[in-house]
Order: C-alpha cells, then structure tokens, then sequence
C-alpha cells in the first residue's frame, strides 16, 4: 500500500461508525422493545390477577352471603321455631348447631316479640334485642333476609355484618332469627392467588370500612375495621360511575392501575386491587441484565467485525487511490492484480474485491470502469491533439465578431433601461393607491362587523327583555295567587279562634257540672252518714264520685290553659297573617312597577336595534361601491406592474447579453492562449 496514501484523510472512520450503528442500533432498539413488551406482559399479568383476586372476593362474598340466608331461612322452618312457643334452652340449642354448621357464623340469636330472646352471645345484662337494628330492620321486611351495615362486635372485637330473617311462626306471633357473620372466611382462598410481588386485593364496605383484605406484605392499614374513605384509590372508585374496571390514580404509574368491583347495582361491598408503584422492579432488571449480556456479546462481535471490514476497505481504496495519482502525473496504466502475491488475508481479500471485473462487486466494476476511463481517454488526447491547431484558427475570428457584437448590445441597453425607469415609477404610484384603498376597505369591513355585532347583541338584549317580562308577568299572578290563598288562611284561622270559644263555653259548662257533681257527693256522704252503718257503703260511693269530680275539675283546668295558650297564638297568627297580605300588597304593587319599566327598556331597545340595523345596511351598501373601484384599481396596477416587470425583465437581459458578450470576447480573447497551451500540455500524455 503507498505510504502516502495512509497521510491523507480516510472515510474509513465513517465507514466504521456505520458499521458500528446499523450494528448496534437495531440491537438497543430491540433491547427497548423487549423491555416495553416485557414490561406490557408483566402488566398484562398484574392485571389478570387482579381481576381474578376480585371476583374471587367477591364470588366467596356472594356466596357466603348466600348460604347464611339459607340457613337462616332453613332453620325458622324447623318445628321449634314455627310452632310459636318459645322453649327458650331448645332454641339456644338450635342457634349453637346453626353457628358449629358454617365458621363465618360468630353468633347467632333469636327473639319474639315480646322481646325474649335465645342467643349463643353473652350479651350484657339490660340487653334489649327489640332496640336493636337488626331486629327493627327484619320487622320491617317479613320473610326476606336483612343485612346490617359492618361493625364492631362487643365480644371478639372483629368487624361482623349481621344477616336477619322475620317471620311470623304458626300462632301469629312475630320471630327474628340473626346471625354475625364475619368475613375472615374470605381471605383463605386469597392466600393462594398472588398478583405480581406485591399486590393486594381488599373488600371494602361502601362507605370505606374495611372488611377483609390480603397481600404479600403486611400492612396495619388494612385491617378489618379500618376507615379507608381518606384513601385516594377509595375516592377514585368511589368517583367512577361504572360498576367494575380499572381506574387510574392521578400521579401514579400504570403499574398501579386499580381494578375493582362494586357488585350488583345497589351493592354496599366492593373489592379492588392494586400493586405497588416498584411491583416489575425485580423482573425489569432481570430481563435487562439478560438483554444486556447479550448486546455485550453483539456489539463486541459487531466491532471486531466493523475493523475487520474497515481495514479491507482501507486496502482497497489505497490501491485504487495509487492508480488515480499515477494517473496525475501522466502515467495513464490500467490495474492490474495478481491476488496470490498478497501476503495478509485482508490483502488476499481486498485484491480478489478490486480486480476488474465488469460482472463483479461494486469495486471489481470501479476497476474495470477505471481501466475502460483510461482507454478512453487515451484516444481522447490523441484527438486533442489534432483539433487543437483548429480551435486556435476560429478563436481568432470569434473574436473579432464579439467585439462588433458587444457595442451594439450596449446600444440597446441603454434605452431599454430608460423606459423601465418611467414604467417601475408608474407602477409604484398605482400601488400606493391600491394599498390606500385596501386601506379603507378594512375600515368599513371593521365598521360592518361592529355594527353587526351590535345587532346581534340588541337581539340579545331584546330577548332577554321579553323573557324578563314574561318572569315577571308570572311572578305577579303567582303573587296574587299567593295573597287570596293568604287571605284564605287569614278567614280559617279566624274561623278556628271563632271555634275555641265555643270550646271555652263547653269547658265552662263541664266545670259546672263538676262542682254539681262535687256538691251532690257531699250531700250523699252526709246522708250516708246520718244513716249509719246501712250508709257506709253509699258513703264509700260517694267519695268514689267526688274524687271523680275533682279529677274531673283538674283536667277541665289544664284544658282551659291549653285552649288560653292556642287562643293567644291564634290572635298571634291573625296579626301576622293580616300584616303578611298588607306586605304582598305592597310588593304587588313594586312588581308592577318593574314590568311597566322592563316594557319601556324593551321598547327603547327595539329602536336602538332599527338604528343599529340601518348603519349596517349603509355599511353594506359602501362596501360594494368599494370593491368595484378596488377590483378596477387592481386591474390597473396589475397591468402597470406586469409592464414594469417585463420592461426591467427585458433591462435585465439586455444587460445579461451584454455582460454576456463582455465575457465572450474575453473569454474567446483566452480561448486562443489555451489552444496552444493544449496542445504543449497534451504532448506531454502517454498513453500505453
């Protein structure tokens, strides 16, 4: 290889940064993609236990629910519940079976409706089953099983619901059988579902209560019990007007997208799930230390490759490149290479790459293109050669002739450009008036526009009117409705005062006849006795009849203070009544006043609204006078300019050819000098 060659600039290093990025490129970009993908099939699986953990809840929710309905309704069927007799020690027994027959039971009661009831609870001492929420819920809804909301129960301090079934036994006595239910149950068949390395899956209360919840890391948060309506996954699926899918938590990854369930519409249990924000961390970097070995191993195989190719291809051009400067100084050989003489393998190769082959490689065709060039070229220098003694004969005529040329040229360029002058002057004032007019016609385009803006505003305006008088049109005939209802109001209780005085004459009445009563007892008992021992039991009789009397007497005078209190706010009620319709008379007579003014608004309006409209029209009709003169202008000055254009169009290449000529002649002037030197140079080639 020329020693000279190895000097110079070399694309070789372009050559090996391509070959190292269309190495490595599609390889980092299938290490994204695999990452993507990876990351998409880890969500995708996420997602599919999320799913599966929240039907799983609420599939062994409903069917817990369920079953203790039908064990409840079950049990009211057996004899000792039916018959309506109420064997409290046969019943408890019932309830302790019912509760040994499903673990989710925590206790279990029932209770007539005198309020005894049979429990396997120890409830307090005072404990009233008739007050509590349960049994009124189940009262109200006969033969159809109630559920309470979550709560805390007293005695093992875990959140329970508690189911009730109503139902009236054989003798028609009403009977409620209830049933703790908690949900520890649920989350057994969670423990084996995972979802991704640190999901979680919850049942939550509508309100936020947590019921029963399970996920790879324990989390104090979520124990039953707690209130989770503060929670922002809670308001998300609180928001959400659909019943289940997934929800997004505004700032969080997708990673921690929440699929849940709400359950039939009207359902007070939900359940969702969710992993942690760094839940694919873990596989992430495992599928990334794998891809990376990889790529290592690629791009180290890639690079051995690239100096490999690098180095043939350096060899190659070096050798083509010495044919090409031996061919500078006027040696013209054609390559030739002898592939066996080389020593180095990127030599064998390169020189197998180059040898002229006009079927070969795109170097075996540069070679045998550069070995057609130089015999080609050879008989090209002998033509030269023999033409250039010609060429000097003509140069010296051309030259004459563009002399005579170049004179007359300028000639007509000089008057040319003086009517261009005049013409791009007169184009330049009917421009200026163009641009004048256009000027005006966005004023009177901004003049319509405002004007129609007005109109449109007042139709507005006048709309708005109407409306406000057709309010208050109605506003005034609801208010006199409202007064003649008020007067009626004002008659009834003055017809009901009218009442309790009559009311008060009966009491009067009714304490005269209490004192007759008390007087005639008195009499009676002295007379019984003044008759001894056979008035003794007349005596006790009267005493009977004047404690009647005076009971009678007592009540009569609470009565009269009550109908005294009902007078007083009566009389009250008058008054302000009375003054309520002389207010509504006033207030009648405002209305009236303000749909007189809102009418002359309106009118006031409607004619600002004709004025409006009548510049809109004048704006118009100057508008179109504007546009024919601007459409005439414009013809003239389009006109004017295409004259000036064509004139100083014409200027132009008239100053072109002259310039043309200039370097004509000069360049003729020269053609002579080089004709010669040619043929020096040309005699100088070999060509084999």
């Amino acid at each position: 290889m020329n020693k000279e060659v190895l000097k110079t600039k070399s694309i070789g290093k372009w050559i090996l940064f391509f070959l190292i990025v269309v190495g490595l490129v599609p390889l980092f970009t299938m290490l994204a993609a695999s990452n993507i993908i990876t990351k998409n099939v880890l969500i995708e699986r996420n997602n599919l236990s999320k799913v599966s953990a929240v039907d799983m809840i609420q599939e062994e929710r409903t069917h817990l629910q369920k079953s203790t309905e039908k064990m409840l309704i079950a049990t009211a069927k057996y004899g000792e519940f039916t018959s309506g007799n109420f064997d409290k020690p046969k019943l408890k027994t019932e309830m302790q079976k019912l509760v040994s027959a499903n673990s989710s039971l925590l206790g279990a009661t029932v209770a007539d409706q005198a309020g005894e009831f049979a429990s396997t609870i120890n409830y307090p001492q005072g404990y009233q089953v008739t007050e509590q929420n349960w049994y009124r819920q189940a009262k109200q809804n006969l033969n159809r099983v109630v559920w309470t909301l979550p709560y805390k129960d007293p005695k093992s301090g875990v959140f329970v619901i508690t189911a009730a079934y109503g139902y009236k036994a054989a003798n028609g006595k009403f009977f409620v059988i209830s049933s703790n239910v908690s949900f520890n149950d649920i989350e057994r068949p969670l423990g084996q579902l995972k979802i991704g390395k640190t999901g979680r899956v919850t049942l939550i209360s509508d309100k936020g209560i947590a019921l029963a919840s399970k996920g790879a890391i324990d989390d104090a948060h979520y124990s039953r019990g707690n209130d989770l309506s503060s929670d922002k996954m809670y308001q998300a699926i609180a928001a959400s007007s659909k019943r289940k899918g997934y929800v997004h938590v505004k700032g969080n990854s997708k990673v921690m997208d929440i699929y849940f369930n709400k359950g039939a519409v009207g359902s007070k249990y939900w359940a969702y799930a969710y992993v942690m924000k760094d839940d694919l961390k873990a596989e992430l970097h495992s599928v990334l230390i794998s891809a990376s070995i990889i790529a290592l191993v690629v791009a180290v195989l890639v690079l051995i490759l690239a100096f490999i190719i690098n180095g043939i291809f350096k060899e190659i051009v070096g050798h083509i490149l010495s044919y090409f400067r031996a061919a500078e100084k006027g040696k013209m050989n054609p390559i030739e290479v002898k592939p066996k003489a080389a020593k180095s393998f990127k030599g064998k190769v390169a020189a197998k790459l180059y040898t002229p082959d006009e079927h070969g490689s795109e170097f075996n065709q540069i070679s045998y293109g550069y070995n057609k060039m130089i015999a080609a070229v050879g008989g090209l220098v002998k033509k030269v050669k023999g033409q250039a003694n010609n060429v000097a004969e003509k140069s010296d005529s051309l030259l004459e002739l563009s002399t005579q040329t170049d004179k007359a040229i300028d000639e007509v360029a000089q008057t040319i450009t003086g009517i261009a002058e005049v013409t791009s002057s007169q184009a330049q004032e009917t421009q200026e008036s163009v641009t004048r007019l256009h000027n005006l016609s966005e004023i009177i385009e901004r003049l319509h526009a405002n004007a129609q803006t007005m109109n449109d505003e007042a139709d507005k305006s006048a709309s708005l009117n109407q409306a406000n008088m057709e309010t208050m049109d109605s506003v005034n005939a609801n208010w006199n409705q409202e007064l003649v209802e008020m007067k009626d109001l004002s008659q009834s209780v003055q017809d009901m005062n009218t009442s309790i005085q009559d009311i008060t004459k009966i009491i009067g009445v009714i304490n005269d006849i209490s004192r007759q009563t008390n007087l005639l007892a008195l009499n009676a008992s002295i007379e019984a006795a003044s008759a001894g021992e056979a008035g003794k039991g007349f005596s006790v009789v009267a005493t009977e009849i004047r404690k009647l009397a005076e009971q009678s007497a007592a009540s009569t005078k609470e009565i009269e203070a009550i109908i005294n209190q009902i007078k007083d706010k009566s009389h009250e009620m008058v008054t302000k009544t009375n003054n309520s319709i002389e207010g509504g008379q006033k207030q009648s007579e405002l209305i009236q006043a303000a749909i007189k003014s809102t009418a002359e608004v309106y009118k006031s309006n409607q004619t600002m609204i004709e004025q409006v409209a009548q510049v809109a029209n004048a704006s118009a009709e100057i508008e179109v006078v504007q546009g024919k003169v601007l459409s005439r202008l414009e013809n003239i000055s389009a006109s004017t300019e295409e004259n000036a254009a064509g004139t100083q169009e014409v200027s132009a290449n008239a100053e072109e050819v002259l310039a043309t000529m200039e370097e004509f002649t000069s360049h003729v002037a020269d053609l002579h000098d080089i004709a010669a030197k040619l043929k020096a140079e040309t005699d100088k080639l070999t060509v084999n």
